[in-house]
């Protein structure tokens, strides 16, 4: 497994300095799919200690666009289809996977899933993103402009 430093300190998803961040983290593993391990707190769940399905898609969302961030570029989700095949339960630690099926220019079409430690698939999502230039989150000079934000 290698480790991914991600420098988006603000993400909703990874960012570290983002008081109400996911928390996530990133590695490629053996297969060289992109992964990270999550455990849902009690405030990411909807009904009945069950993880919110927004928080599942965040999870899929992060984990399938930073596979094209990985191969060099910036990259944004163009489209985001979750399948939710079974309730994901809030604490118990989930396995979030994604992989590239095909790429054709700057569209990219990756898949990726939930699982469970024993295996079992929770969520399966696949997206198309578009990468908008070659760079990587992993290059200190590269960081989002975050002034139209500010000025909302």
């Amino acid at each position: 497994m290698k480790d991914i430093i991600t420098k988006d300190t603000m993400c909703f998803a990874c960012g570290k300095a983002n008081p109400i961040s996911l928390g996530m983290r990133f590695y490629i593993d053996t297969d060289r799919s992109y992964c990270s391990k999550f455990v849902g707190r009690p405030e990411h769940g909807g009904y009945h200690d069950m993880l919110h399905g927004g928080i599942i898609a965040t999870l899929l969302d992060e984990c399938l666009s930073r596979v094209v961030i990985e191969e060099g570029f910036l990259a944004v989700t163009a489209e985001l289809h979750v399948k939710y095949l079974k309730p994901t339960p809030v604490g118990e630690e989930l396995l979030v996977r994604a992989w590239i099926e095909k790429s054709r220019g700057k569209l990219y079409n990756v898949v990726g899933d939930i699982t469970l430690a024993d295996g079992e698939v929770c969520a399966k999502a696949k997206a198309k993103i578009f990468a908008i230039k070659e760079q990587s989150f992993a290059d200190d000079s590269v960081q989002p402009d975050r002034s139209r934000v500010a000025a909302l």
